[in-house]
C-alpha cells in the first residue's frame, strides 16, 4: 500500500507538475498568439495605409495622365483648325494667283491678237503701197 501510495503521489505531483507546466506553456503562448495578433493587426494596417498611398497615388498619377491627353487633344484640335485655316489662307491665294494667271494669259491672247492684227493691216498697207508703186512703175514705162 505505501508503494501505491508513493504511486499516487507520483502521480499527483507529476500532475500539479503538469498543470503548472501547461499553464506556463498557456500562458506564453497566449502572450506570444497577442504578440502575433498585435504584429498582424500592425502589419494589417500598414498593408491598409500602402494600398491607400498607392491608390492615392494611382488615382493622381491616372488624373495627371488623363489632363495631359485632355491638353494633347486640344492642342491637336488647335493645330488641325491652324492648319485648316492655313490651307483656306493658301487655298485661297493659289485661286487668285491662278486668276491672275489666266488673266495674264487672256491679255497676252488679246496682246497677240492685236499684234497679228497690226501685223495683217500693216502687211496689207505695204501691198498696196508695192502695189501702187508697181502701178506708177507701169505708168512710167
Amino acid at each position: 500500500a505505501s508503494e501505491l501510495q508513493k504511486l499516487q503521489d507520483q502521480l499527483k505531483e507529476d500532475q500539479s507538475r503538469l498543470a503548472a507546466e501547461l499553464n506556463v506553456l498557456r500562458e506564453s503562448n497566449d502572450g506570444k498568439f497577442a504578440a502575433l495578433q498585435d504584429a498582424t493587426s500592425q502589419q494589417e494596417r500598414i498593408c491598409n495605409q500602402l494600398q491607400s498611398n498607392l491608390t492615392k497615388k494611382l488615382v493622381g498619377a491616372e488624373e495627371a495622365r488623363a489632363s495631359e491627353l485632355q491638353k494633347l487633344q486640344d492642342q491637336q484640335k488647335e493645330d488641325q483648325s491652324r492648319l485648316a485655316d492655313q490651307l483656306n489662307e493658301w487655298t485661297g491665294k493659289f485661286d487668285q494667283l491662278d486668276i491672275r494667271f489666266h488673266n495674264f494669259e487672256d491679255a497676252m491672247e488679246t496682246r497677240r491678237a492685236a499684234q497679228q492684227r497690226e501685223v495683217d493691216r500693216l502687211f496689207t498697207e505695204l501691198q498696196r503701197s508695192f502695189d501702187k508703186l508697181e502701178g506708177t512703175q507701169k505708168t512710167m514705162l
